[in-house]
């Protein structure tokens, strides 16, 4: 039988341990970056900024809350060349690849604001260890950006 929490928590590691390889990847091409701790929320059909907050959880047990989660923002990382900081591009670590429909969306909107310059997704290459990247294109949403 599958113990979902035990899964759950092995994936959330994974996951943080490959959003730190994204980012060891990014200085080591002397980029400066930075943890985006935004995120996008959908208001009367408008998006808007607000700082994001952490994902906590209360242990009934231990009568503690406890931060699962302390980077919640979308994308996770910004980042830019040394003398091109005009040039802002946002970096989100993707174990699977793929954006779902509403990261889709939040991608299109940071674009289509001049927020990012560019968006990048990064994921595992075929070789242990390594990262691959793919841009993010505006058309590529298929989701309407309010």
């Amino acid at each position: 039988m599958v113990d979902h929490q035990k899964k759950g928590k092995a994936n959330r590691a994974s996951g943080r341990r490959f959003e730190e390889k994204t980012r060891e990847f990014l200085e080591k091409q002397g980029l400066v970056v930075g943890r985006w701790t935004n995120n996008l929320v959908l208001e009367n059909g408008e998006y808007k900024i607000v700082p994001s907050k952490p994902l906590m959880k209360f242990n009934p047990f231990t009568k503690v809350m406890q931060i699962l989660n302390t980077n919640t923002g979308f994308p996770d990382y910004f980042a830019f060349l040394p003398g091109k900081e005009t040039e802002i591009i946002g970096y989100e670590s993707k174990k699977g690849k793929y954006l779902d429909k509403e990261e889709k969306a939040k991608c299109a909107w940071y674009l289509k604001n001049l927020i990012f310059s560019r968006i990048f997704i990064m994921y595992p290459g075929e070789k242990r260890g390594t990262v691959e990247t793919w841009e993010f294109k505006e058309e590529e949403s298929g989701a309407s950006t309010a």
